[in-house]
């Protein structure tokens, strides 16, 4: 008897230790990425900066992205749409030449579209300051 009251434990400890376990799951990406390129940025008039812009859409076809500085870029910087080529997953490159604005901040913001107009999300950069 005393023995079976054992197994019944080991039973009921090893069911409990198992069910308690949750299920580990992968953090999902963010659907839009804004990366800076240029490794030695200094922030100043007239420097162009080298975004990579990644999108993925994990449903649905994607559209176009809007890029839109908090601050106009100077002359040289990328157009602020993008239309894509590629269905669901697609990076490119984003150009932003500093205006002249000294001390103004700027953040990169990117708005992302599939083709039935629903919003696959949005990304931005780190904000930076005008030297």
């Amino acid at each position: 008897m005393k023995k079976l009251s054992y197994l019944l434990l080991a039973v009921f400890a090893a069911g409990t230790i198992f069910t308690s376990c949750s299920e580990q799951t992968d953090p999902v990406a963010p659907a839009v990425t804004v990366t800076l390129k240029t490794t030695d940025a200094k922030y100043v008039v007239g420097e162009k900066l080298t975004y990579e812009i990644k999108v993925v859409a994990s449903e649905g076809v994607l559209a176009d992205a809007t890029i839109t500085p908090t601050m106009a870029g100077g002359t040289g910087t990328s157009p602020g749409t993008y239309k894509f080529t590629e269905e669901t997953t697609e990076t490119f490159t984003y150009f932003y030449v500093i205006p002249d604005k000294a001390g103004s901040k700027v953040t990169i913001n990117v708005e992302a579209m599939l083709t039935e107009g629903t919003a696959v999300g949005e990304g931005k950069s780190a904000e930076f300051t005008i030297g």
